[in-house]
């Protein structure tokens, strides 16, 4: 009988695997199949506890940890596969509730890599302290949407760095933690370039194409937002958590809210939609007014005099250097430029005012026939430096040139008298410009994309 027995087991088990290879077909997923239903068959003839392997593939319908719950789309909340552990994207995995695995640990170490790879960004503390580095900027926010729908919000950053910056692993969060944009993979911002993102679709600018869709909204009443790179260093923030108001935007005229061209301060956009993916409307900060005490009066010439001397005159003339750029990409020559600024309320001429440099002239204002010598409130006047031949045109052309190292900059009036001057001794990059930060500050930044501007005349 013994001998019997084992006769009929291994009839039993010859027919088993015959079986299994003819209804399964060659392979190794054959293979695997016969290995299995061998075992089974040779735990139930002999009573032997043959366990299955350790490693095994379970299917699941949960969330993968490293996936941000922004990024979820009902595509991507397929079932996966949780290995050792490790949840990884579901790939050629049989549809059974536990299925036994031998294949080679090859796979499950590319699984493993491929997991770590997708590590989820570090947690950021939104109330850490710190200074912004400014390498990307917020540039114009529409909280107040359009005059189509409220819920065409859009956010423009602006590449301050002087460098293309790849964008993943950067958030944009507000202070409530309810707005939380994440920049993927192959997002990037060009040097100098802006970077329009729509909430929700691409209705919100409909002539503009966006370089990224993201969901949240932001609250009329106000927002506290910082834009944070991939190690959580501050680059930027809107701080309006009081309110809009304090900052700039208009919810009635739907006119947006715009950094300022010169400084970090904020305005309110002079165009209605504002100016998505272009410069900025140039709006000024308005300084206060210059209120000159009442003149001496003069002794009187007349008993009957006509005329009489106001209480109080009100003057605000004051031009300012707005911009220089003294070391340009490559040669210097026809690329060196001064710009001055308006402050004032009123057109000043500038003939016979100049510039010097360590004393001496640059160039005198309208010696030339081709100068144009008057510039405008509110407006730039462009001298161009070392034969200046760029974009814009310049109102005034002169073949001095400055020093790249270190200058004092002054702008004299027809009476010499000293109206503005800008010290500089800072290596910046070639093609990069130093920029004043406001009409009120004597501080500059350097700017990495030059913003010449002539006086329009």
């Amino acid at each position: 009988m013994p001998m019997m027995r084992f006769v009929w087991i291994g009839l039993g088990t010859v027919a088993v695997i015959v079986s299994l290879v003819a209804i399964s077909g060659t392979g190794r997923d054959a293979m695997m199949r016969i290995s299995g239903a061998t075992l089974q068959a040779v735990q139930r003839t002999f009573g032997i506890d043959v366990r299955t392997p350790n490693l095994e593939i379970t299917l699941s319908t949960t969330t993968p940890p490293y996936m941000p719950v922004r990024a979820q789309t009902a595509a991507q909340k397929k079932k996966t596969a949780t290995v050792s552990g490790i949840s990884v994207p579901r790939k050629n995995v049989e549809a059974k509730k536990t299925t036994s695995v031998v294949s080679s640990s090859q796979s499950v170490i590319e699984e493993r890599v491929a997991s770590v790879a997708s590590a989820p960004p570090q947690q950021c503390d939104f109330t850490a302290t710190g200074s912004p580095h400014h390498r990307v900027l917020l540039n114009e926010i529409a909280w107040m949407g359009s005059a189509q729908s409220a819920s065409h919000e859009w956010i423009e950053l602006r590449n301050n760095a002087g460098v293309d910056v790849a964008l993943a692993g950067w958030r944009l969060l507000n202070e409530d933690g309810d707005l939380a944009i994440t920049f993927e993979n192959g997002e990037k911002i060009a040097a100098g370039a802006l970077f329009l993102m729509e909430r929700a679709n691409d209705d919100a600018v409909p002539a503009v194409p966006t370089e990224k869709i993201y969901s949240g909204s932001l609250a009329n009443d106000g927002e506290w937002l910082r834009l944070l790179d991939p190690s959580c260093a501050l680059a930027d923030e809107v701080n309006a958590a009081s309110g809009w108001k304090s900052l700039g935007g208009d919810n009635a005229s739907k006119k947006t809210l715009e950094r300022n061209v010169t400084s970090f301060d904020w305005h309110t956009s002079g165009a209605t939609g504002g100016t998505p993916r272009v410069q900025n409307s140039n709006l000024a900060p308005s300084p206060p007014a210059i209120v000159l005490p009442p003149p001496t009066p003069m002794p009187p010439v007349s008993q009957n005099p006509t005329s009489s001397v106001p209480s109080s005159t009100t003057v605000l003339v004051r031009v300012l250097v707005s911009e220089i750029l003294y070391d340009a990409v490559g040669s210097d020559t026809g690329k060196e430029f001064v710009e001055l600024y308006n402050d004032g309320s009123a057109d000043v001429t500038l003939k016979d005012w100049a510039l010097q440099s360590n004393g001496s002239s640059l160039g005198k204002i309208g010696s030339k026939t081709e100068d144009k010598t008057v510039i405008k409130p509110g407006a730039y006047f462009l001298v161009g430096l070392n034969g200046y031949a760029g974009v814009p045109v310049a109102d005034v052309v002169r073949s001095a040139s400055l020093p790249n190292t270190a200058a004092l900059v002054t702008l004299v009036d027809s009476s010499r008298t000293i109206i503005d001057s800008v010290s500089y001794n800072v290596s910046v990059a070639e093609g990069e410009s130093l920029e004043r930060d406001a009409w009120t500050s004597a501080q500059f930044h350097v700017q990495a994309s030059p913003t010449p501007t002539n006086s329009g005349l």
